[in-house]
Parts: C-alpha cells; structure tokens; sequence
C-alpha cells in the first residue's frame, strides 16, 4: 500500500477518512441509520483525539477490522469527508496525520474536536454509513456489553 504524502503532524484539509464503529449500545441509531456522537468521542486514553485511517491507503475490509480482534467482524464503518467536516464545525474538528508502527499505521489520523459532544454529534450526522455494525456478510458476533 502507497504512504500518504503528509509529514507526521501535518493537518490534512481534504480527502475521506474510514472510522470503525463499535457494535456497543448507544454507538450506532438503528431507527436513524446513522452512528451516534458516542461512536466520535474520543476516550480518555486517547489524548482527546479519535483515531480514523485515509480512505485511499487503505481497504474497506481492513478499515472495518479491529486490529487486536481480527477475528470479531462484528464492527460498522462509515466515511467521513474532511474538508465537510472542518466547514461543518467551523474549523473546531480537525484531522492531523499520525502514522504509527501498528497495522494499517501508514494510513492513521488523529481527528481532533470531538472531545465537545456538540462538535461529535455533528460529525455523526454527516458520516456517511459504509457498513451498519453487526451486518458484516460473514455473521460477524455481536459485542453487546458496552454501554
């Protein structure tokens, strides 16, 4: 798979990223079809930062794969456009590229933001569904135990 052409750091203003949404209550509005701000807020972990991979550098089928499950097929996935994104929030959500040495690191970004639920729940009205979590083709199990 290519390298994107940003230097580690460097926000990037245009182009679509890929972010996995958790099959966990409350992530995802079956009635809406649409994921929930909850699928966008960073973890405390995380430095205030929710991680999302470049759509051209790397498969749909990887995207939607958890790296430390790979097994657990049970994960959504969904689109979303930066460049929208940063005119939707008025510049408050912004995507710096952040590769690392994990799978699929090539292609990692770091989506800044969302730690304000208003600004994540604006992203989960624009992200464009790929894959509904818990409908992967192969039957994927569902991981219900988070709230």
């Amino acid at each position: 798979m290519a390298i994107p052409p940003y230097a580690r750091g460097e926000e990037i203003r245009a182009g679509t990223l890929y972010r996995r949404i958790p099959n966990f209550r409350n992530y995802y509005d079956h009635d809406l079809g649409l994921p929930t701000f909850h699928a966008f807020t960073p973890r405390r972990k995380d430095n205030g930062a929710f991680s999302a991979h470049l759509k051209d550098y790397v498969s749909e089928e990887d995207a939607a794969t958890d790296p430390k499950r790979p097994d657990d097929r049970s994960y959504g996935l969904c689109e979303l456009d930066i460049a929208d994104m940063r005119a939707l929030t008025q510049g408050a959500v912004t995507a710096w590229y952040a590769p690392s040495q994990r799978a699929l690191g090539h292609a990692h970004v770091r989506v800044l933001g969302c730690a304000d639920e208003m600004m994540a729940q604006a992203v989960a009205r624009m992200a464009r569904v790929i894959r509904v979590p818990g409908t992967h083709p192969s039957g994927g199990r569902a991981t219900q135990g988070r709230t």
